[in-house]
């Protein structure tokens, strides 16, 4: 069975609203706009790379000083 007869067995299979999403996806395909990574299922680590977004320590800090100013140190208060 050739590859495009394979695909086609597979999408009659989906429901309708997949059938959209697979024809969406290939349109994507075939302008060359698709910026879709793959994503390796077992590895989660650096998922969200690709955005280049860069935390420090010092960012992290305050957000956890925001987060818990307001919260009781003692319980009972």
């Amino acid at each position: 069975m050739s590859l495009q007869a394979e695909l086609i067995v597979k999408i009659e299979q989906l429901p309708l609203h997949q059938q959209f999403l697979v024809r969406s996806l290939v349109d994507e395909l075939a302008r060359g706009r698709s910026k879709r990574q793959p994503v390796n299922p077992g590895n989660w680590f650096g998922a969200l790379e690709h955005l280049q977004i860069e935390i420090s320590e010092n960012d992290i800090a305050q957000a956890r000083h925001e987060m818990w100013d307001g919260f009781p140190r003692e319980v009972g208060e």
